[in-house]
């Protein structure tokens, strides 16, 4: 089941720990909800329409859809802390809206 929906990210810089590069929609990061060490972490695919492209530091209201989304687990609640990752990297976070 894919559950689908908006919130704000910010994307960390390269000096704070974060991602060097900027990036497009369609990216693919893995998010936590509500603490950066929380599990389960769930794969989402971001889109957004403005700016073109995302660099490090910058924040965009994104829109976000999960694969593999539990039946049960129901979807975050607007406000929710989320945390983004490339592996083991925290680059982005954000919030529910």
């Amino acid at each position: 089941m894919a559950v689908e929906f908006e919130g704000q990210l910010h994307l960390v810089t390269a000096k704070a720990g974060g991602r060097g590069t900027s990036l497009v929609s369609g990216w693919r990061p893995i998010v936590r909800f509500g603490a950066a060490e929380r599990e389960p972490a769930w794969g989402v695919e971001i889109t957004f329409d403005v700016p073109a492209t995302l660099a490090p530091g910058e924040s965009a209201a994104v829109h976000l859809r999960s694969w593999a989304w539990p039946a049960t687990d129901p979807a975050p609640q607007p406000g929710t802390r989320m945390f983004f990752y490339e592996g083991a990297q925290m680059v982005g976070t954000g919030t529910v809206r």
